[in-house]
């Protein structure tokens, strides 16, 4: 009876009994710094822009490790380090698109605005 439970033990897609598989390390970890890059990077572009990269190199080396003996480990953590690689990258992209607007109106309001009169003191702000 034993016997026949063994034999009966299920699999993922990859073949290996579930009992045999954990998660891929630091899969949550780049799913959650991807996340708070992907939010954060809205209100601080710094801070999104350091959380993405974190998130990226962490995700590239959780990658490589799946790619490595991808039967250990739950094909669920590995769609967790692509999820929160793609928010990492769109959290990166969102922070520098932030960072050029506020440098181009910066400097159109650099360009505008008459500094020979303001620092003669005939305008005053």
């Amino acid at each position: 009876m034993e016997s026949e439970n063994t034999q009966n033990e299920q699999t993922n897609q990859t073949g290996a009994p579930h009992s045999f598989q954990h998660e891929i390390p630091n899969a949550s970890v780049v799913l959650i710094l991807g996340i708070i890059a992907l939010i954060i990077s809205f209100f601080n572009s710094l801070v999104g822009i350091v959380a993405g990269v974190v998130s990226l190199v962490m995700a590239r080396n959780a990658e490589r490790l799946y790619n490595e003996t991808p039967r250990l480990y739950t094909l669920s953590s590995f769609s967790n380090i692509r999820s929160g690689k793609t928010c990492a990258i769109i959290g990166i992209v969102i922070a520098v698109l932030k960072i050029i607007l506020i440098g181009i109106i910066l400097g159109l309001l650099g360009a505008f605005i008459p500094w020979d009169q303001i620092t003669h003191g005939s305008i005053q702000l």
